[in-house]
């Protein structure tokens, strides 16, 4: 059985266009002016893809723009923002598609997908700390291990953070050599889950050994909230309907609520997407959601975001 999980449309290539990014960054490679402007719109094409076609929404198109992409035309040092740039953006790759995964309930792929992105944070610090000898380490236990020997004395919780890499990537392989089949439905939750933990970590961990990372609130919360509509969306078998709950959590996380949506208003969008729930039914999933202080009450049958999805999200994984 393959340790490599399924190739995505264009996957290739994404990877191609931010190996530019960390070559530029580490190798110091200078860009002319040419160069620069048609990575920017690479980068952009990627962000495009991924909110598109796995994320649903632009917020990471939005962040990477802000700190990074608008910043660097009139930088008068490129290398900090490149540098910056890929310690952020490369673990966005395989956790992308380990949610994409999780959601199409290919459990195994994102398993493996969530190993993946343990190993790349992983090669991340040792490359940020100045140790690219580390990467030469073949068996990736004895390169965190190395990575967490390195950095124990500047970063007093760096075990916390290896350790929880160590379990993502040990969980590809645990009924032997990457033979990842019993990866079911709680295996994979259990390490999507890990994810927002182990990203806050990691830029903490950054932060740490000098890197400001000015995107670091807003990136979290991005990962956070992916996830928790994730793991919230699959509770159900393949081909079971899916719970109003689920489906409500998924429009409040894309700020369907931001405004005053009725009763009525909220069983014709869900109407709209094949989901025709008894209006008992909706209105006891709407009552949790309520309780959850997702949502408040603004009227008889009217409700309303008790406070933006991401300030939620955030306050979930922070708290």
């Amino acid at each position: 059985m393959s340790d490599q999980p399924r190739k995505y449309p264009d996957e290739s290539e994404i990877q191609d266009i931010l190996d530019r990014v960390r070559d530029t960054a580490w190798k110091k490679l200078s860009l002319s002016n040419e160069e620069e402007s048609r990575l920017i719109k690479d980068l952009k094409w990627v962000l495009d893809i991924w909110h598109k076609k796995y994320l649903g929404h632009d917020r990471l198109t939005q962040v990477i723009d802000k700190y990074y992409l608008s910043a660097l035309p009139k930088s008068q040092d490129k290398v900090v923002i490149y540098k910056e740039l890929d310690l952020v953006i490369c673990f966005f790759q395989h956790y992308i598609y380990a949610f994409e995964e999780f959601m199409t309930r290919e459990f195994r792929d994102a398993v493996i997908r969530c190993g993946l992105a343990s190993e790349r944070l992983v090669n991340r610090l040792a490359v940020a700390d100045k140790h690219p000898e580390v990467l030469e380490i073949l068996k990736f236990e004895d390169r965190a291990n190395k990575v967490m020997s390195l950095l124990s004395e500047q970063i007093d919780e760096i075990q916390f953070l290896i350790n929880r890499m160590k379990y993502a990537y040990s969980q590809r392989n645990k009924k032997g050599a990457h033979d990842t089949g019993a990866a079911g439905i709680l295996i994979a939750k259990s390490c999507i889950s890990e994810m927002p933990v182990a990203y806050m970590e990691y830029l903490s961990a950054l932060e740490k050994i000098g890197y400001k990372i000015s995107s670091r609130d807003d990136l979290i919360t991005i990962v956070n909230e992916t996830v928790s509509v994730g793991t919230t969306m699959i509770v159900s078998q393949r081909g079971e309907p899916v719970k109003p709950e689920q489906m409500l959590i998924s429009m409040y996380s894309q700020n369907y609520f931001a405004v005053k949506r009725t009763f009525s208003e909220i069983k014709g969008a869900l109407a709209g997407q094949g989901h025709n729930y008894p209006k008992t039914t909706l209105w006891f999933a709407l009552n949790e959601l309520c309780k959850k202080k997702m949502l408040s009450k603004a009227g008889h049958g009217v409700y309303i975001q008790r406070e933006p999805p991401e300030k939620y999200f955030n306050k979930e994984i922070v708290d």
